[in-house]
């Protein structure tokens, strides 16, 4: 049988000739630089792993309502939306709570230590302020550390600068989806990006004013930079998202959950400090501090529990992080990194963890990468990470990548790296119970249902990966490809205890696939981004295929005469049995965007319309009557003056 990525390998022959001679410095012109994989600043066909950008063209040509949907444009990754707000995002293993893939919003990790993963609605940031996106697809422990397992997102947002002015941006559409922003940017030595906003909606469907699947969100974010002189500079940012969100269950035979709201109060504050050293040195300095709040009264509706009885089901996370690095330059093709890291986060929730007082972990770590150009057509990058983690102990994780470029059009990439995924509070210390008044009962009669217990001898999971990858590039036709394959073995999958109460090591896998994106830019204003990816799992578990095999996508934008853009996105994936045995279905959906830019008194303006679904309705991330979701207008209008 012949392999599904060997005919994706063969356009590598079938791409037209040259059509014109382009110098090194031309072609190089063309390949975007990263940030995200070796923390130096890199060439994409330098870099170590197989990275994805999601620019700001494609960001704006998706028509995407919300920022996890923007990674259907990488390829390998599954994207599931669980209700109105909450997302599933991940590569290689499909949960709600997606705890294998570390995630960044410029440089600062979002991901939470009590449930694990990301809860991307209390993120204070919204489509408009991001630059771009860079995706590493696959392990990156050494630069990052634990938890960046499968992947690292690294979200960058727009400096200042390129935003100059003010901004105001309203959409309005299905589902009583309202979405206001207002952003004004300036300055001169010192540079200033203030952003508010604010945005509801009702969620999938309007089910007649239910709580259930709402979310209201105030938004505040700011972004300050300040050259100190002498080479030095500041980055200052603060941002803050709140409002209520629809909780419950919309299945009414779930009694001891009903439609209720919780509160949110999400917020950070991170500063960057750089100087420029001698001799081609720098040194970056990052603190941060992350804090989440979620807070629910839950009504309780059981014909055996008391009448009108309630319960706290309230969450606190909070993480102080700094760390610094030291950039050098060693000589003529070799130059290095050499940094680390302390934390603290601390998790609350008497809920949860059946206790009132914080329970507080620490972590450090030590990494260093060294990027060596051993000769002309030779690049080698090695890295490596230290980490002591207060539950599981210390880590060692490594990475080398050998990077052959026979010319500057050609980069084939052969690479291994061992990472790990400490397991979360709620893995490691939950004492997940439900003590409910039983109605009719002199005295006082209780019942208790455990939800979780504890397991204080959990281990860290970990995987050995092996890639061969390839970058191609022809400028002259506005042409690129990258492509990997790779094998996995993954030990010590953590989940939870069939039969028991309680998560535990249970299962170890190979992840064996490959995942590609070919870009063609024809025109300045048009594009073309088609993505594809399979994985084939080997797994001790008893569900096998806890990700899709496939997953595509394709996105085509085109500017017509009298600045009219269209583009049309179409989205695919195969149903599984998610890793906490969810059931996504078969995956398809088509969006159009058409939109209109001109001018209202000399200032741009743009007016679009999305239509989302407009291939008819579909199931997202189950098959509930509640996740069924049908086709979705939205009217945009941006202008900047």
């Amino acid at each position: 049988m012949v392999k599904p990525y060997i005919p994706l390998l063969g356009l590598l022959v079938a791409f037209p000739g040259v059509a014109k001679e382009l110098s090194e410095v031309d072609f190089l012109a063309e390949m975007p630089v990263v940030l995200s994989s070796s923390r130096l600043a890199q060439p994409i066909q330098d870099a170590p792993n197989a990275i994805s950008v999601i620019d700001r063209a494609m960001i704006e040509a998706s028509g995407f309502q919300n920022v996890p949907d923007l990674f259907r444009l990488v390829p390998g990754f599954y994207v599931g939306q669980i209700n109105g707000f909450s997302f599933s995002v991940a590569n290689g293993i499909s949960a709600e709570y997606a705890r294998q893939m570390q995630v960044l919003v410029d440089g600062r990790s979002v991901y939470l230590p009590s449930l694990g993963g990301v809860r991307w609605d209390t993120l204070p940031l919204v489509i408009a302020d991001i630059d771009r996106i860079e995706v590493v697809r696959g392990p990156n422990a050494a630069s990052y550390g634990a938890n960046a397992m499968t992947g690292v997102i690294n979200i960058i947002t727009r400096h200042p600068a390129e935003v100059e002015g003010r901004m105001l941006a309203v959409t309005l559409g299905a589902n009583k989806h309202k979405d206001a922003q207002f952003r004004w940017a300036g300055g001169e030595t010192r540079k200033h990006r203030v952003t508010l906003g604010w945005r509801q909606n009702t969620g999938f469907d309007d089910r007649g004013g239910e709580i259930y699947d709402t979310a209201r969100s105030p938004s505040f974010n700011y972004y300050g930079d300040f050259d100190l002189g002498l080479g030095q500079g500041l980055a200052v940012q603060a941002g803050y998202v709140g409002g209520t969100r629809g909780a419950g269950s919309a299945n009414r035979n779930n009694r001891l959950s009903l439609p209720h709201e919780e509160h949110i109060n999400s917020h950070f504050q991170q500063i960057d400090y750089r100087r420029a050293l001698a001799d081609g040195q720098e040194l970056q300095v990052k603190a941060y501090h992350n804090y989440q709040s979620g807070q629910e009264t839950v009504p309780v509706g059981h014909p055996a529990v008391v009448p009108g009885f309630t319960y706290a089901r309230d969450l606190v996370s909070e993480r102080w992080h700094g760390e610094a690095q030291w950039n050098r330059q060693l000589g003529e093709g070799l130059r290095m990194n050499l940094g680390g890291y302390g934390r603290r986060d601390a998790v609350n929730s008497p809920h949860y963890f059946n206790r009132g007082d914080d329970l507080v972990t620490s972590s450090w770590g030590a990494f260093t990468h060294v990027e060596w150009r051993l000769a002309r057509q030779w690049l080698l990058n090695t890295g490596v990470m230290w980490e002591d983690y207060d539950l599981v102990g210390g880590r060692l994780s490594p990475r080398m990548a050998l990077n052959w470029q026979p010319d500057p059009r050609h980069t084939f990439r052969v690479g291994a790296s061992r990472a790990y995924r400490n397991p979360v509070q709620a893995e490691v210390n939950a004492d997940w119970r439900l003590v409910l008044p039983l109605a009719g009962t002199s005295p006082q009669a209780y019942t208790t249902i455990v939800r979780l217990t504890s397991n204080s001898a959990i281990r860290p999971e970990s995987i050995l990966s092996r890639e061969i990858g390839y970058l191609g590039s022809w400028p002259e036709h506005g042409l690129s490809l990258d492509v990997r394959i790779y094998r996995d073995s993954l030990r010590d999958l953590i989940d939870i205890q069939p039969g028991g109460n309680f998560f535990a090591n249970l299962a170890d896998s190979t992840h064996e696939g490959m995942d590609g994106q070919l870009r063609w830019r024809f025109a300045p204003h048009t594009f073309v981004v088609l993505n594809y990816a399979q994985l084939h799992i080997d797994t001790t578990r008893t569900q096998p295929q806890y990700f899709p095999r496939h997953v595509s996508g394709a996105l085509i934008s085109h500017r017509f005469p009298h600045e009219v853009d269209v583009s049309v996105g179409h989205y695919r994936s195969d149903g599984f049995i998610s890793y906490d045995n969810n059931l996504p279905p078969d995956y398809r959906r088509t969006d159009v965007r058409l939109a209109k830019s001109f001018k209202v008194e000399g200032n741009k303006a743009r007016l679009a319309y999305v239509l989302q679904y407009a291939d008819g309705a579909d199931y997202e991330y189950d098959l509930k009557p509640e996740k069924r979701v049908s086709r979705q207008g939205y009217i945009q209008f941006q202008m900047e003056f």
